[in-house]
């Protein structure tokens, strides 16, 4: 499990969390950067993840869409993944999908909605 968030104050609180829950060493790591500087160097790793989820700040949420296809074209994610990305109820996602990935779900709630997405087939 990875964690990722551009901000120190974040990553001591996911840190503390993780703390709290006894996590054992190595079951998580947190790592400091912006996501899509986070995504390159996870690529080089080559690391396979079966789940991402992006929650930038909402006047951001692109970037977050961004961090999601970067994952999908650098290797990092299986081909049954889901990845999720936390966006504004208003976000028009479907019009800006990257070309490999496709809408499995769309949950809206209030001003957020999370929209859960998968490699569509080829």
């Amino acid at each position: 499990m990875v964690f990722v968030d551009a901000h120190h104050s974040s990553t001591t609180l996911i840190r503390g969390n993780l703390d709290s829950l006894e996590a054992p060493d190595g079951a998580a790591r947190v790592i400091q950067r912006p996501a899509m500087r986070a995504v390159g160097e996870l690529a080089r790793s080559r690391e396979v993840f079966d789940l991402v989820w992006a929650d930038p700040p909402f006047e951001s949420w692109r970037d977050g869409l961004d961090a999601l296809a970067a994952a999908v074209s650098g290797g990092l994610v299986s081909e049954a993944a889901v990845l999720c990305l936390e966006c504004p109820a208003s976000a028009p996602v479907e019009s800006l999908l990257p070309e490999r990935l496709e809408i499995a779900r769309d949950l809206k709630g209030g001003a957020s909605r999370v929209v859960m997405l998968r490699i569509a087939e080829p």
